[in-house]
């Protein structure tokens, strides 16, 4: 799939940026490992903790205590605060949580994805009950994701 989105990138000669949390940095790890990558993406944030969302892309705190950072709100905010600052025709956020249970009144495996290109959002939830395991919802994810930007961008 990775190779699909840098072909579907190039062909328009666009760029794509993540704003992650929950997935770590899986999204842009897995997009570099096919070649042609650094045609189409030049930057990305690991944006794990709330401040890391403030600091690093500018997500405001106020939206993140009114909605709570496992939200649509947040995902959405996340990709357009991205592309902000890094002008990407496509900006993926991604939000959840990934377990163990503890995270308020938020269920492990609940992940809220926006997918921002040009002026279009895609708003994603997507649960998971009864998760296996933290890895495997954010792989699970991380495929879900790509699938999703490539099906954007074929239907373009």
């Amino acid at each position: 799939m990775n190779k699909t989105v840098i072909e579907l990138l190039k062909k328009r000669n666009w760029h794509i940026s993540f704003a992650e949390s929950m997935t770590g940095g899986a999204c842009a790890s897995y997009l570099v490992l096919a070649p042609g990558a650094s045609v189409v993406m030049e930057k990305s944030y690991v944006t794990y903790s709330n401040q890391a969302k403030h600091d690093m892309i500018g997500v405001s705190l106020k939206t993140i205590d009114k909605f709570g950072v496992v939200s649509e709100e947040v995902a959405r905010e996340m990709a357009s605060c991205l592309f902000k600052k890094t002008k990407s025709q496509v900006c993926v956020s991604v939000t959840g949580h990934a377990g163990p249970p503890s995270l308020n009144d938020k269920l492990e495996g609940e992940v809220y994805v926006c997918i921002k290109v040009l002026d279009q959002y895609y708003d994603y939830y997507f649960s998971y009950p009864k998760p296996d395991n933290r890895e495997s919802i954010i792989m699970i994810t991380k495929d879900r994701i790509f699938a999703e930007v490539i099906n954007i961008l074929m239907n373009m």
